[in-house]
């Protein structure tokens, strides 16, 4: 069996392969804004968490382009029964108008 078959020669070249490069750099000017303007938006700091999955914002942290992640409460992502919760569209809205501001600013 060829290499390019073999699971186990596949899944050893992916975990080869395989890196975990964080994009939160704390301190950074684009989550400085988005945590001013969340808690303008909102009362409380932004909870911060990591996601066990990859975006296209990997390729723009790659490029040295300060970047974040945020986006609404909800659940079932990319499911059959994917769901958002209403007032935490209004309050992303609200938001990202301000980061946006004071980031360009």
């Amino acid at each position: 069996m060829s290499d390019d078959l073999d699971p186990v020669a596949l899944t050893r070249r992916l975990i080869a392969v395989d890196s975990v490069n964080p994009a939160l750099v704390p301190g950074g000017a684009g989550e400085a804004a988005r945590t001013e303007a969340h808690r303008a938006t909102t009362g409380p700091p932004p909870l911060r968490r990591g996601e066990p999955s990859w975006t296209d914002c990997a390729l723009l942290h790659a490029a040295g382009i300060d970047t974040v992640l945020f986006g609404v409460d909800g659940g079932g992502a990319h499911a059959a029964r994917e769901w958002v919760s209403v007032a935490s569209v209004h309050t992303l809205t609200r938001t990202l108008a301000s980061t946006a501001t004071a980031y360009t600013a």
